[in-house]
């Protein structure tokens, strides 16, 4: 008998699985942990108090958030409602576009609604959330994943405060890490290693799971205890990272993205050698790229990525490599110089970026302290200086210095509140380091006898260089938590640059530092400290970077090769410096020095100028940080390069430079004779 003579109709075949099919299995196998993201989803479909809950997920590109919707849609489904998922890379950004999407969300009550990289509808936020929103139905509930945090009207709006949750999507914890390396068969024995170089961001730990497996297949140099991807395992990941490069061009600016902090068109368009590049498609091609993430101040690669291309460039070619990193220094230091007097309202913001970007591209010439780890750059944020921190700042330098110079810090609070700023943790907002650089237009009796450090500075350009009328030095104090790699120093670090490059009629700066070996070495500053030059609080040394900055503005472009001396007799060379110093104050006669040589090739007579003063002034350093060198610096300076800050006079005769620094005549000339020969020997020697 037949099934139609029963009146039956045959069971369907079974369906083949889909590749669909195979694609979600196993993202659900590899998905590992989230269990606190998934109890916050779960709870907000259980909750039937709230009329609608919008749950806002943050966090960086790769850290998983795309895994996690598709885990909340399965998760959703599951429990009978309605799933409605947008993604809005490539999406028109307009109300007409995204209702066309999410439509059917209207139609009844507990309806679930996804929109992954959020980021991407940013221009339609004031709409969603005044518009949109109030259209759901019961229930709903909206899940919003991007990378940048919701805006400040998110936070603002009362009527959002009982339905929005804002879920900051971390890197996972060990135990999860540790449970995807194992999904993806990466031997127990390599796991730590593989570890320690991909952090816990999902889509780094998955890159390199695959990349250890392959190479453990095919053997080995190095011991699993000790793993790292080799050049061959960088350069497949860079391959599967970036695909092939539409061009040559192309390629070279993925070299400045590995290297500059951010990237943005201009930079690129400074930064490539092509002239007719399209920096504009170029950096189109660069956000799209799936590592990319998207910042205030421009893109940039996700750290681990970042570290693949700029390992394999170092090795692949260390020349390219390096020329990279100088066009980049050379466009930021041009930007700055820019700034120095500029009146734009953004001009003390954007300097801090570039200054930000300066430390990073030289992180490898600073001591540990302001070793830049990017994973922990978000940890901390600069804040102006409020009424409830004076508690914290005074404990936290007590703490990190002694009570002795708390009571310095505690004295200048009082007194110039305004020239403090604060770094916070981004987590508890508590104060992680204070920054305060002290404006000193006069000697001030009760400012030295509270601060040793302020009678130090005074008496040291007493000796020099004082400053002109409207001039002023600048006295830095600073503390910070040391946490090993401490985030807080970069941003001290960058805010005390952009200060200093920003300051107007700025006659010195005096930096005060304690962690000597950190310091010592600074690319920004050519002083060399001595470590028995320290000034002791009590029994802790301290150590004063001290520059007179009408001498030595703040530059960071990347030093060039010294070039060869002129080819002078010893007699013609000698004449010349001597006859540089004394027209130091006349750029018409310096450009036709035959030293101008040292500037490097040809260019303006602006440009000869003030390659020759550089040139000259960095002698005239090297000569005061040399034994008995001080002496002979002080007597070249006062008489030749700042003349006028000998009171009375702006041309003075070397008598009155001797009376003004306290020497007699003799003494004076011996001093200034030494001096000259010795500065016209390092410009020969360098």
């Amino acid at each position: 008998m037949t099934h139609e003579d029963r009146g039956t109709v045959p069971p369907p075949p079974p369906t083949p699985p889909s590749l669909a099919d195979r694609l979600k299995a196993a993202r659900l196998r590899a998905f590992v942990g989230r269990r606190r993201e998934l109890d916050t989803f779960r709870a907000a479909l259980d909750d039937t108090e709230r009329p609608l809950t919008v749950l806002y997920l943050t966090g960086p590109g790769g850290i998983g958030k795309s895994s996690l919707l598709r885990r909340f849609a399965q998760v959703a489904d599951e429990a009978g409602r309605k799933v409605v998922a947008i993604d809005a890379r490539g999406a028109e950004c307009t109300p007409e576009a995204f209702l066309a999407h999410a439509t059917s969300v209207l139609s009844g009550s507990g309806n679930v609604l996804l929109v992954d990289t959020f980021e991407h509808y940013r221009p339609l936020e004031a709409w969603l959330r005044e518009e949109f929103l109030p259209w759901l139905p019961l229930g709903t509930v909206v899940v919003l994943g991007g990378r940048a945090r919701p805006a400040p009207e998110w936070r603002n709006d009362p009527a959002l405060d009982d339905i929005l949750e804002v879920v900051d999507v971390a890197e996972l914890p060990d135990e999860d890490a540790v449970a995807l390396l194992s999904s993806r068969d990466v031997p127990e024995a390599r796991q730590p290693a593989v570890l320690s170089f991909a952090g816990g961001n999902p889509l780094v730990l998955s890159l390199a799971a695959e990349a250890a497996v392959r190479e453990d297949k095919h053997g080995s140099d190095t011991g699993p205890a000790t793993w790292s991807p080799s050049h061959d395992v960088l350069g497949s990941l860079v391959t599967r990272l970036v695909g092939e490069a539409p061009s040559a061009e192309h390629r070279r600016a993925l070299d400045v993205c590995s290297q500059a902090h951010t990237t943005t068109e201009t930079l690129l368009r400074t930064v490539l050698t092509d002239p007719d590049n399209d920096a504009a498609a170029i950096f189109g091609w660069l956000r799209d790229l799936p590592f990319m993430e998207l910042g205030p101040h421009g893109l940039y690669p996700h750290d681990v990525v970042r570290e693949v291309l700029d390992a394999d460039l170092r090795w692949r070619d260390p020349a390219r490599h390096r020329i990279a990193r100088d066009r980049i220094l050379t466009h930021i230091d041009d930007r700055l110089q820019e700034l120095r007097t500029s009146t734009d309202p953004d001009a003390d913001s954007v300097a801090r970026h570039l200054c930000a970007n300066a430390l990073y591209l030289q992180r490898d010439g600073f001591g540990s302290s302001l070793q830049f780890d990017g994973r922990r750059a978000g940890q901390v944020y600069q804040d102006a200086l409020r009424p409830g921190d004076r508690r914290a700042l005074l404990e936290l330098t007590a703490r990190e210095h002694s009570p002795r110079y708390a009571a310095i810090i505690e004295y200048w609070l009082d007194r110039q509140p305004e020239s403090f700023r604060i770094v916070r943790s981004a987590a508890t907002r508590e104060v992680t380091g204070l920054l305060a650089c002290i404006r000193l237009t006069e000697p001030r009796r009760e400012d030295t006898e509270a601060d040793p450090f302020a009678a130090d500075a005074w008496a040291h350009v007493r000796r020099t260089a004082p400053p002109r009328p409207g001039e002023h030095i600048l006295l830095v104090h600073s503390a910070r938590t040391p946490i090993g790699y401490d985030p807080t120093a970069h941003v001290l670090g960058a805010d005390l640059m952009a200060q200093i490059i920003r300051s107007k009629a700025l006659a010195w700066s005096f930096v005060v530092i304690q962690d000597f070996e950190a310091f010592y070495r600074n690319p920004y500053n050519p002083e060399q400290l001595r470590q028995d030059d320290a000034v002791h609080i009590g029994d802790r040394p301290y150590w004063v970077f001290r520059t007179d900055r009408r001498l030595l503005p703040l530059r960071i472009r990347p030093a060039a090769p010294t070039p060869p001396a002129p080819a002078l007799s010893l007699e013609e060379f000698d004449a010349a410096v001597r006859d540089v110093l004394r027209n130091w104050q006349r750029p018409d006669a310096l450009a036709i020095s035959p030293l101008t040589q040292l500037t490097q090739g040809s260019g303006s007579d602006s440009d000869l100028v003030s390659g020759l003063r550089a040139a000259v002034t960095e002698a005239v350093i090297r000569l005061r940080d040399e034994r008995n060198g001080y002496k002979p610096y002080q007597a070249i300076v006062a008489t030749f390069m700042d003349p006028s800050a000998i009171a009375g006079s702006t041309m003075p005769t070397q008598e009155t430079v001797a009376q003004q620094l306290g020497l007699p005549f003799s003494t004076y000339r011996r001093h200034l004779t030494r001096g000259i020969d010795r500065v016209s020997e390092l410009l020969r020697r360098p």
